[in-house]
């Protein structure tokens, strides 16, 4: 009789303490020791704000515990339990310890003053792989966000150009690829992979083939970090507008190849371009590179609406750089520079103001070439 009401005693217990304090699901893992969990059953939080969700757990001791959210595009939530709300929508947010998870329904709503939400903040460091970066940017697509800016480590977004044995690419890993995406500000990105650049070193910077051929996106802004742009980046980016760099010193080849929208260039510490980088850009008007040395072949061919060009420091320019730019007007070199027998062949430089460090010999001819006038500039 005695061990009868032991073993009831014991049941009671062990079925009590299967309550937790709040909302606690079961976990595929069954728990290992007898635990209660009391987490807030529920939060609504505005846009922006962030709150410091508080677990107690009976009895009392030093665990490890794991949070989580369900849609780390509406909420987030750090190691710590520190909830960030992120745009418009609902979210679960998980505790779990030694099996047993507790759950907060979290709900998040747009300012009061605010207009309907297209961009979203995304702290890639709240994540623990590039995997559920992209869940979180597919998830923010799938509410018309447009304009994501990116801080944290780049490893996490899993930007990726993938080669076979030869080298040859054969797949591109990108969690924008499929995405209504119009602004990436990634001018809080670190810890860049190394590019090939024009001179054969490497430099940090954006992968080749990055965003090939990303239809939508108009505007990109990297950090001083980042040196270099990877060939094929951005080739077939038909809506680009802008890019900003500032620390750039190497655009790769095919670059910016068909950027149909990319109307100016103010690149200044650009050192190299590669060969084709802008070809086709047809609404490119200005092209400003005062520190390039080495203009590849055909870097502007095709750009028929280019007015001017000014590369004043520029060493060495090769074939058919400006073919097809009918609208060149004002062309401002080196008067030193490097050119080949059909560097400026397709360009009618009868039309075209030239402007040198250092005024030439034969009035407007330079480089075996007739120019509208050749005028010059005060050197640095």
């Amino acid at each position: 009789m005695k061990r009868k009401n032991v073993l009831n005693v014991l049941a009671l217990f062990a079925a009590l303490s299967g309550l937790a304090a709040c909302s606690e699901k079961n976990n595929d893992n069954p728990p290992t020791e007898t635990l209660t969990l009391s987490l807030e059953k529920s939060i609504t939080l505005t846009v922006g704000e962030e709150h410091q969700l508080s677990l107690k757990i009976t009895p009392a001791t030093d665990y490890q515990v794991n949070w989580g959210s369900v849609d780390a595009s509406v909420a987030t939530v750090s190691e710590t339990g520190l909830l960030k709300a992120v745009a418009k929508g609902e979210t679960e947010v998980t505790a779990t310890v030694n099996g047993h998870t507790a759950v907060c329904e979290v709900t998040v709503k747009a300012s009061e003053t605010s207009q309907p939400e297209t961009s979203i903040r995304i702290a890639l460091a709240d994540y623990p792989d590039a995997e559920s970066v992209a869940r979180a940017i597919k998830n923010a697509d799938g509410k018309g966000i447009t304009e994501y800016i990116l801080s944290g480590d780049f490893s996490k977004l899993g930007i990726e150009t993938v080669k076979d044995a030869e080298g040859y690419v054969t797949d591109v890993k990108n969690p924008f690829l499929g995405t209504k995406v119009e602004v990436i500000d990634m001018s809080g990105v670190n810890g860049w992979p190394q590019v090939e650049s024009g001179d054969l070193k490497t430099l940090p910077g954006l992968p080749p083939y990055a965003f090939n051929g990303k239809n939508g996106l108009k505007r990109v802004v990297l950090p001083d970090e980042v040196k270099a742009i990877g060939s094929y980046a951005f080739i077939s980016c038909i809506s680009l507008e802008s890019i900003t760099g500032e620390g750039l010193v190497s655009i790769g080849e095919n670059a910016f190849t068909e950027c149909h929208s990319l109307s100016a260039l103010s690149m200044p510490k650009v050192e190299s371009v590669g060969d084709f980088a802008f070809i086709n850009c047809e609404a490119l008007e200005t092209a400003v590179f005062p520190k390039l040395q080495t203009a590849g072949n055909a870097a502007f061919f095709g750009c028929y609406r280019l007015r001017s060009a000014e590369m004043p420091k520029v060493s060495f320019i090769g074939q058919r750089i400006f073919q097809g730019c009918d609208a060149l007007a004002e062309l401002k070199l080196n008067a030193s520079a490097e050119v080949l027998p059909n560097t400026f062949e397709g360009l009618d430089t009868a039309n075209c103001t030239l402007w040198l460090d250092q005024a030439p010999e034969s009035g407007n001819k330079w480089k075996d070439k007739d120019w509208k006038k050749i005028e010059t500039y005060p050197k640095e």
